[in-house]
């Protein structure tokens, strides 16, 4: 395996969370391009030995895999989000009627919209709760806190239902639904349901205070809630995972469609904004959720994919950022250690001082073709005007937003000032693969160009720029 240098950034800030948490063992990982370049752990004095193969409970980092299989199974036509969650089971009848309009369909259930109140503490005590239980406490009666499809609220029965509707369609436990339409098509041969041996796993701890974090003595399999927090796995796996949703989102070949990762990691409900201070500076935060997956966009380093887990005795977290597809997976056995944290300031710190040429290399990835013949066209009529070239890609309404002989006179009096120009690769900027905005540079001054492709096929230039400076962009 690689050690990347950026694996000691991950190293330092896991070191460094671990002991001020008074967490017992850490195990971690590097993701870059879908793949794991480097590992670590950190133990406490006298803790047995953990790396990438040791396996901890992944706790809510399981509801990715439980969404993955829902999608998988409406791919095999066995149900539709938009079905009404009574539709498969029947105990949850109530969430369709409390507000007596839109019933909640297993889309609100994927999206955390289904208009049930939060509930972690509570599930943190029903480990051995089992489906049936569940079922008959949900048919004596339902609390939903909005209709609908109106608003987030995370929700651990919500994906417990999930689980339940699995079991429905197929006529199999959702376990080994999971494990045939996730798990395994993955490879995560180390993952599953069952608590592990004691040989390859680690005995998780409750928060206590700073000197001393009692043993949980023995490890419960969950019943009910095994859909939304059950899942044991490792670094190692998890790194699979990650890297499976990567390459879907980045449209490489992989063991999950690339539509279901796309769908998982598109933001449907608004968590919350936020504000904070990094390194000095103001970062705004919109969180969203998708699909099993939270989704935050960042102010400075942009688009975020994670999802983090905890319980009682074990907490994990795994987080990419898909523009740049630098990934961080972490696994603790310790209650709710808040990975989030050192994971979140390891991308940022990755990500952060390469940015320009992160979102450089993503435009370059992504811009259609029709786009890439767009920027020679442009840059050929500032060469040269021709009024036959200008026709051959131009959209009709072009000459109706500015006549056709100020765009001419425009581009002739930058080129005179500047030319011959040629392209800084560089400077590409794209909010969309329709779109480009870059710099042309001579001997005699600068330029930026700048070309939008209308929604049609074949793609025309519907708006064509010629400007001193970038921040007149129409769509920067």
């Amino acid at each position: 395996m690689i050690e990347a240098p950026e694996v000691a950034v991950l190293q330092e800030q896991m070191e460094h969370h671990r002991a001020e948490r008074a967490i017992p063992a850490v195990a971690y990982g590097l993701i870059r391009g879908g793949g794991l370049i480097g590992v670590g752990a950190s133990v406490t004095e006298g803790h047995p030995a953990v790396d990438e193969t040791t396996r901890f409970r992944a706790s809510s980092l399981t509801k990715s895999v439980t969404a993955a299989t829902v999608l998988r199974l409406r791919d095999r036509g066995l149900l539709d989000l938009r079905d009404p969650i009574a539709d498969h089971v029947p105990q949850a009848a109530g969430l369709s009627t409390a507000h007596r309009g839109e019933p909640a369909r297993i889309v609100h259930l994927l999206t955390m919209t289904a208009g049930l109140p939060t509930d972690d503490p509570w599930i943190d005590e029903l480990d051995d709760l089992s489906g049936e239980e569940l079922l008959d406490l949900l048919a004596g009666g339902v609390v939903s806190v909005r209709p609908p499809g109106t608003d987030y609220e995370y929700s651990n029965v919500g994906y417990a239902l999930l689980g339940c509707v699995i079991a429905a369609v197929t006529g199999v436990d959702f376990r080994e639904v999971i494990a045939d339409e996730v798990l395994g098509p993955v490879g995560m041969e180390h993952s599953g349901f069952a608590v592990p041996s004691v040989d390859v796993r680690v005995r998780g701890h409750r928060a206590g205070d700073e000197s001393a974090v009692p043993v949980v003595e023995e490890e419960i399999a969950l019943g009910a809630f095994a859909a939304s927090g059950g899942l044991w796995s490792s670094v190692h796996d998890l790194a699979l995972w990650l890297g499976a949703l990567d390459a879907g989102v980045a449209g490489d070949p992989g063991p999950l469609p690339a539509h279901i990762a796309r769908e998982m990691a598109v933001p449907r409900a608004l968590v919350r904004l936020d504000r904070r201070r990094v390194a000095d500076e103001d970062i705004a935060v919109a969180h969203g959720y998708g699909m099993g997956l939270f989704v935050s966009t960042y102010s400075d380093i942009g688009r975020v994919v994670f999802h983090q887990g905890g319980s009682p005795g074990f907490g994990a977290e795994m987080r990419w950022h898909p523009q740049s597809r630098w990934g961080v997976v972490a696994m603790a056995n310790r209650g709710y250690p808040a990975l989030q944290h050192p994971a979140r300031r390891t991308l940022q710190r990755i990500v952060g001082p390469d940015l320009d040429r992160i979102r450089h290399d993503a435009a370059v990835r992504t811009l259609l073709p029709e786009t890439v013949e767009a920027m020679a066209w442009a840059e050929s009529l500032l060469a040269a005007w021709d009024d036959e070239a200008f026709a051959s890609l131009a959209a009709s309404t072009l000459d109706r937003q500015q006549p056709r002989e100020e765009r001419r006179s425009r581009a002739e009096e930058v080129s005179r000032a500047g030319g011959p120009f040629s392209r800084d690769e560089a400077s590409l900027r794209s909010t969309s693969p329709a779109h480009a905005l870059w710099r042309v540079a001579g001997p005699g001054g600068e330029a930026w160009l700048e070309v939008l492709m209308t929604p049609t096929s074949p793609a025309r230039v519907q708006h064509w720029g010629v400007l001193d400076d970038p921040e007149e962009s129409r769509a920067i």
